[in-house]
């Protein structure tokens, strides 16, 4: 199994991808900045990209077999402008469109 973790350089992000790839599952980190990411390991597969751009998500995502949320921010204000955006909702949109499970943490 191979899990797409969107903000996997976050708090929670790298909680969840290390609990992946202890639990020995495939994790494909989906990161603005690749080097904030600290971990190395034979099953993580880094990917910069940016959530807003759609062809980075498309790209990135193939291969897939779930996806992980893991975005947040410490302004809750800009959360929340964020999941009211066009953005937020066309990828909701197409995560929907996917043939694979997601999650929202």
């Amino acid at each position: 199994m191979k899990v797409f973790i969107l903000g996997a350089t976050g708090a929670l992000g790298k909680i969840v991808t290390n609990l992946a790839l202890q639990k020995g599952i495939e994790v494909k980190a989906f990161v603005r900045n690749p080097a904030k990411m600290n971990v190395q390991h034979p099953k993580l597969e880094i990917v910069q990209g940016n959530i807003l751009n759609e062809t980075d998500v498309n790209n990135a995502i193939k291969g897939v077999d779930a996806v992980v949320w893991a975005i947040g921010h410490e302004n809750k204000k800009a959360v929340k402008r964020y999941l009211k955006s066009k953005n937020n909702y066309c990828f909701l949109f197409f995560l929907n469109s996917l043939v694979i499970p997601y999650t929202f943490l």
